[in-house]
């Protein structure tokens, strides 16, 4: 059996998947007050941001971030709730 898994750009050392991996690299440089963002649980608050924090900037700038990563996701979703063909 092949393994299907690709590995993400963002965390080319790992098979993990993140849901903000769907977000495109360009977002994931955006620093905040000069802290680079930091997806682990165990970041260093003095110069790196969180989840939380990156979720908040996602929110306040969502019509310039490309968001169509979550269209194939969003498209699954619909299948299921509702037996679309999306």
């Amino acid at each position: 059996m092949t393994n299907s898994k690709q590995k993400h750009e963002l965390n080319p050392s790992s098979d993990d998947c993140m849901i903000e991996y769907l977000i495109p690299k360009e977002a994931h440089e955006h620093k905040i007050k000069g802290k680079k963002l930091n997806l682990n649980e165990n970041y260093d608050p003095k110069t790196e941001y969180g989840k939380r924090d990156f979720s908040y900037y996602i929110l306040d700038n969502y019509n310039e971030i490309d968001l169509s990563g979550f269209m194939n996701l969003l498209d699954s979703i619909e299948r299921v709730c509702f037996g679309g063909k999306g």
